[in-house]
């Protein structure tokens, strides 16, 4: 199975798709059926959807097969991504065969029927394909009642096999509108089990070899033989979910309070954005921009990265005292206040516990309060997985008594929960007991 840790990774340049890039001006046309959970149909005449904020969710429900990030659009019901029965668009087949959202995206730009649209990532700050079990997502706001939505997103490792929906009306109230979404052939590409017919990252020798088809797009008849890129054309590849959202765009105060006895910690890098992105992620490799803080204390690659995506509206420090930055010892609290002017998104920090081998704490994309509310929650302590756990102070950065070697025993493992340290004086902490309190104020 590939996996994004796996020595053949699939990117968005290998798949040629120019269109993984989270620039929010993404769109496209289609009609395929979707098994909605209360009745089984698509709907495509809702004209009482009104206008406002839409957060669109898909999660891959096959058991091996990599997915490209999907063209979300919300249009009128004239529109369409892909109509089943007919003969696909060259931008389908762009889609289908070869993973490029580039004709999509800017057939949608182009359509005055389409009043928002978008790329779905499953983390926005590595755009590229995502794999079973894990959620791409997007928000989107229209100014325009009676929009439907649509989607289209390629199986990888196949010839022309894709998924989507099309004209599936939006939700009118608070609840979701949750769907299951079939593969689809687009009848473009005659199925070959054979990765030499497939897109480079699946394993085949790269040609990428061809047979055109010349049908029309259908129902997937599925594929076996082979491996973990099995699936059946009966059974959902994505399950998708609609939620209508309120804004957040405010002024919000946020408050770090060091509930460690006696572990220092480091400013906390703080972002507010939309759910595609995320500073860290429990039972993943730690980004090189996680590693660097929670091993040396170094917030600058996460202030960087945080000011450099478009997904994310607002970012800072939390500091003590600005007027001396240094670490939040305990019983201290940090703050930092954010303005954002975006809708439906959601807040993330992380900082370093400080005498610890590649220790850190934080919250991943946590909801906001409503206007004039606070939230308050404790976080745990969280291990980045790459460094070894060893309770010698040399291991440690100099701060903390040792040399100042800041020895290091590489892990290469996975962000988890933290197992906590003990015989280190004031710098035992419990894994299982909370090491912050965050909160969170709208103003």
């Amino acid at each position: 199975m590939l996996r994004r840790t796996a020595a053949v990774v699939i990117t968005c340049s290998a798949l040629a798709i120019a269109g993984c890039s989270s620039d929010d001006d993404t769109v496209s046309t289609g009609d395929g059926d979707a098994s909605n959970t209360s009745d089984g149909d698509t709907d495509t005449g809702n004209a009482t959807a009104p206008a406002g904020v839409y957060r669109i969710s898909f999660t891959n429900l096959t058991a091996g097969q990599p997915m490209t990030p999907p063209v979300v659009a919300l249009h009128d019901a004239g529109t369409h991504l892909f109509q089943i029965g007919t003969a696909a668009s060259a931008e389908l087949q762009q889609i289908a065969e070869n993973g490029n959202n580039d004709p999509m995206v800017a057939l949608a730009g182009s359509l005055d029927t389409v009043s928002a649209s978008g790329v779905a990532f499953a983390d926005a700050a590595a755009p590229g394909p995502f794999f079973p079990g894990e959620t791409a997502t997007i928000t989107l706001q229209t100014g325009s009642a009676g929009q439907v939505l649509s989607a289209v997103n390629m199986l990888v490792c196949t010839n022309d096999g894709f998924s989507g929906l099309d004209s599936q009306a939006l939700p009118t109230g608070t609840e979701p509108v949750v769907l299951q979404a079939m593969p689809y052939d687009a009848g473009t590409e005659v199925n070959q089990l054979d990765p030499d017919y497939w897109v480079p990252p699946c394993g085949g020798s790269g040609e990428n070899l061809h047979e055109a088809e010349n049908g029309l797009t259908a129902a997937h008849p599925g594929q076996s033989g082979t491996g973990d890129f099995d699936f059946s054309g009966s059974e959902p590849a994505l399950r998708i979910e609609i939620e209508r959202v309120e804004s957040t765009a405010g002024s919000y105060e946020i408050a770090f309070t060091n509930l460690s006895i006696g572990q220092p910690m480091t400013p906390p890098v703080v972002a507010i954005h939309d759910s595609s992105v995320n500073l860290f992620r429990i039972g993943s490799p730690a980004s090189a921009e996680l590693q660097e803080i929670a091993e040396n204390g170094n917030n600058d690659p996460m202030v960087a990265l945080a000011g450099s995506l478009e997904e994310v509206s607002a970012s800072g420090v939390a500091f003590v005292d600005a007027a001396s930055p240094g670490p939040v010892q305990p019983g201290e609290t940090a703050t930092v206040t954010l303005q954002t002017d975006a809708f439906a998104h959601v807040l993330s920090a992380v900082n370093m516990i400080v005498c610890t081998n590649d220790g850190f704490s934080g919250t991943n994309s946590h909801a906001l309060p409503d206007d004039g509310n606070t939230l308050s929650f404790d976080v745990l302590p969280y291990d980045a997985g790459t460094e070894v756990n060893v309770l010698n102070a040399d291991y440690w950065v100099a701060p903390c008594g040792g040399s100042g070697e800041n020895l290091h025993d590489d892990e290469n493992g996975m962000a988890g929960a933290h197992p906590g340290q003990s015989g280190t004086g004031n710098f035992d902490f419990s894994g299982s007991d909370p090491i912050m309190n965050i909160q969170i104020t709208r103003q």
